[in-house]
């Protein structure tokens, strides 16, 4: 008898490693493609935190005001502060909402990420501006 294998086990054992590899393949393609989307939503959170900073930094928050902008590329944001009316309506102050949406486009359509905060304003702060 001759020491070795034979051309089928060598043949099975091509098969069995070629399958192990493409098995690797696939799961390291699969992950590449989730970095991506995960560092698309971690720069829209940044910038949106960054926009958000911003419009904290406004001294007023109008009831219905609403703003909008452009970041870079294809990530646009839209803004609105929205007053809650309080349980009191004899209160001076108003809770008012800002929420604030990230959109960016991706091969599979618009995506977007809010962020919501909240203030308290008086009464006459947040009154809606009279032109």
């Amino acid at each position: 008898m001759k020491k070795g294998f034979t051309i089928l086990e060598v043949l099975v054992a091509v098969v069995i490693l070629g399958s192990a590899v493409a098995a690797i393949s696939g799961v390291l393609s699969t992950s590449m493609r989730n970095i991506g989307r995960a560092e698309e939503y971690e720069r829209v959170t940044l910038l949106a935190r960054a926009q958000m900073n911003e419009l904290l930094a406004l001294p007023v928050w109008r009831d219905g005001t609403q703003w909008n902008g452009q970041w870079a590329g294809d990530y646009r944001w839209t803004a609105q502060a929205n007053a809650i009316p309080p349980a009191d309506p004899q209160a001076g102050y108003l809770l008012v909402r800002m929420t604030l949406v990230g959109i960016w486009k991706t091969s599979r359509g618009e995506k977007t990420f809010t962020l919501e905060t909240a203030r308290i304003q008086t009464r006459d702060e947040t009154a809606p501006s009279r032109r």
